[in-house]
C-alpha cells in the first residue's frame, strides 16, 4: 500500500518539479546579438553580410562596391566602421536600423547611387556623396571635415537630426526635422523646409 501511495506521490510532484526546472530556461532571455564589420579590405569587403549578392572589392582604388539588387541590413547592435581611404559604394540598398551603428572615417567616404536609409547612427568625420535617395529618420553626425554632399540627381529626406561638417545641396532637400551645419549651406538645387535649418551666412 505504501509503494502504491509513493508511486502516486511521486507522479504528482515530478510534473511540478520538471516544471520548476524547466521554468528557468524558459524565462531567461537571450543575449543580444552583436556584429561589427570594418571595411578596410578585399577580406573585410565581402565578409558584409548582404542578401542579394556578394560586395566587390577594387584593389587599385580601395572601393567596395555593394551591387544592384543586394541590400546590406545593419541592425540592433551592429556596427559597420569604414576605414580612411576606403569608398564604399552602394548601388542597391543599405538600411541602418535602430540600434545599428555606421561610422565613417576621416577620409573616406559613402558613395550613395541606390537607397540608403537610416533609422539608427551614421557617425565619424567622413563623407556622404548621394546620388541616389538617403533617409535618415534617426541621427547622422559628421564632423568637420565629413558632411554630406547631395548632387543633383540625389534625394536627400531628413525627419530627425543632422549634424554635419559641411552641407551641400544640388538636387532636392525635404526637410522636416533639424539640419545643422557647421558651413554655410551651399545649394544650387531645390529645398523643401518645413523644420529647421541651421548655417552660418555666406
Amino acid at each position: 500500500m505504501k509503494s502504491g501511495m509513493n508511486a502516486a506521490i511521486w507522479m504528482t510532484i515530478a510534473p511540478a518539479m520538471v516544471a520548476l526546472l524547466i521554468a528557468p530556461a524558459i524565462a531567461l532571455p537571450s543575449p543580444a546579438f552583436a556584429a561589427s564589420y570594418h571595411v578596410s579590405s578585399e577580406a573585410s569587403c565581402k565578409a558584409l553580410p548582404l542578401s542579394g549578392g556578394n560586395a566587390t572589392w577594387a584593389s587599385s582604388t580601395h572601393w567596395c562596391t555593394i551591387p544592384a539588387g543586394s541590400t546590406l541590413t545593419l541592425s540592433g547592435n551592429y556596427t559597420l566602421a569604414i576605414d580612411s581611404g576606403v569608398m564604399l559604394i552602394n548601388e542597391g540598398a543599405i538600411q541602418n536600423g535602430g540600434g545599428a551603428t555606421i561610422t565613417i572615417a576621416s577620409g573616406a567616404m559613402i558613395h550613395n547611387i541606390g537607397t540608403f536609409d537610416n533609422t539608427g547612427k551614421v557617425e565619424g568625420s567622413g563623407i556622404i556623396l548621394n546620388i541616389g535617395v538617403l533617409n535618415n529618420a534617426a541621427t547622422i553626425a559628421l564632423s568637420s571635415p565629413g558632411g554630406i554632399e547631395n548632387t543633383k540627381t540625389g534625394i536627400l529626406a531628413n525627419s530627425a537630426f543632422v549634424n554635419t561638417g559641411f552641407l551641400t545641396n544640388a538636387g532636392t532637400l525635404i526637410n522636416s526635422g533639424i539640419i545643422n551645419s557647421k558651413t554655410h549651406v551651399e545649394n544650387t538645387g531645390t529645398i523643401i523646409n518645413s523644420g529647421t535649418i541651421k548655417s552660418p551666412p555666406p
